[in-house]
């Protein structure tokens, strides 16, 4: 029953307070930083293939209506404040690679409009563009 399991409940509850784990301590983004185990993964594979779009993920979408351009950027904006992932390249220093985590700002959205195009030109046009 509930009753019977309050204490041990209790009990589990100061042991964890006791036992916890330290705080993590976030790393400082100044500088290069050495690359996880995936990020080494993918800089390899672009050592033997370089430039490849292998793990890039193209996509184009219909927009019907009119497009707030304005929220639109500002909602690339915050998506690339919070993930520094979208915002690491790769270097070499000293012969080794190392990620570098780039500021959040300077993201400007490319837009195109291919409304002017005829229907059958502007699917092939989107196409060539993803």
């Amino acid at each position: 029953t509930i009753e019977r399991l309050a204490p041990r409940l209790e009990s589990l509850t100061r042991q964890s307070q006791v036992h916890s784990l330290p705080a993590l301590k976030p790393t400082p983004r100044d500088s290069s930083l050495p690359l996880s185990f995936a990020q080494q993964r993918l800089w390899f594979i672009d050592q033997l293939e370089p430039g490849s779009a292998a793990y890039n993920t193209p996509t184009a979408l219909r927009i019907e209506g009119s497009l707030r351009v304005d929220a639109l950027q500002q909602a690339f904006s915050a998506l690339l404040s919070r993930h520094e992932s979208l915002r690491t390249t790769f270097a070499s220093q000293e012969g080794q690679p190392v990620q570098v985590i780039h500021p959040a700002s300077g993201f400007l959205l490319a837009l195109e409009d291919l409304s002017a195009l005829p229907e059958a030109e502007r699917e092939e046009a989107a196409r060539r563009r993803a």
